[in-house]
């Protein structure tokens, strides 16, 4: 074996190794699974949410399409929120009230996860979830019907920086 052979094998030709470098804009953002925690009562919010951050490349996590029949649910979303890389609250005056939302919320702090609220209205009256948030980017999704597509782009670009 000569020198160039098995320098060859040790180091790649530089175009290779130029090839591998990311560019600005091949880097990725921060997030690529995101678990979506909301109220029942803001279901069809959730789903837009989720459906447009699929779009945008992002994978999604939310009750009830990704539960598993047979299986303990409340196991399930502990996991699901252990396995993703955010959790994305859909932050409401009826997600305040809701005990699920503010135990999935208080799982995903104690497991130290990326934490993004997407406020959909005014209101703040849990004071134990403004605990919880205060620190945490929040996205204002208030005129999502009149701006989906820009406000979309905000959470993306939110999702891409935590």
């Amino acid at each position: 074996m000569t020198i160039k052979d098995f320098l060859g094998r040790i180091f790649k030709p530089r175009r290779e190794v130029e090839e591998e470098i990311p560019t600005m804009y091949s880097i990725q953002p921060s997030v690529s699974s995101i678990y979506i925690s909301y109220s029942t009562k803001d279901r069809d919010v959730a789903d837009y949410v989720c459906g447009q951050l699929e779009n945008r490349g992002f994978r999604c996590w939310i009750a009830p399409r990704n539960i598993i029949a047979g299986h303990p649910i409340d196991e399930q979303i502990y996991e699901a929120i252990k396995k993703t890389d955010c959790f994305l609250l859909i932050f409401s005056g009826n997600s305040q009230e809701s005990k699920f939302v503010m135990r999935e919320l208080n799982a995903a702090y104690s497991l130290g996860k990326k934490l993004i609220s997407f406020h959909i209205d005014s209101s703040f009256s849990n004071r134990e979830m403004e605990f919880y948030l205060a620190c945490y980017p929040h996205v204002d999704g208030r005129e999502l019907e009149s701006r989906g597509d820009e406000i979309m782009d905000d959470l993306k670009k939110t999702l891409s920086y935590v």
